[in-house]
């Protein structure tokens, strides 16, 4: 994902914990529905968030989830670097040990 991806999708996500704790002026609040007219996640979002009581929790459970997802995506990414040189070592055995049968049986095997 890209920087400025991350950052818009920061950014609305700000704008709507915001929106559903009433911290936006009227004319904001107006501007965000208009924005999010047609966008059915958003109004999902705010309808759920409005059922929530304790939107702390809520927000450390999100945080918590993110850091756990973060982590997970970063030790995949080690793992996916150190596969393709295992993977070239076998393949590297494998040929040697192909060129020496082959040795083997054009020299000894006549």
């Amino acid at each position: 994902m890209s920087k400025s991806k991350h950052t818009t999708l920061a950014k609305s996500e700000q704008d709507l914990w915001h929106y559903t704790s009433g911290k936006l002026t009227e004319q904001e609040a107006h501007a965000q529905e208009f924005a999010h007219l047609d966008d059915p996640f958003w109004n999902d979002a705010v309808e759920g968030l409005a059922e929530v009581q304790d939107k702390d929790r809520l927000l450390k459970a999100q945080l918590e989830l993110q850091q756990q997802l973060r982590r997970k995506l970063e030790s995949r990414k080690k793992q996916r670097r150190s596969t393709p040189m295992l993977t070239g070592m076998v393949a590297l055995i494998v040929v040697i040990m192909l060129i020496l049968a082959a040795y083997l049986f054009i020299f000894y095997f006549r």
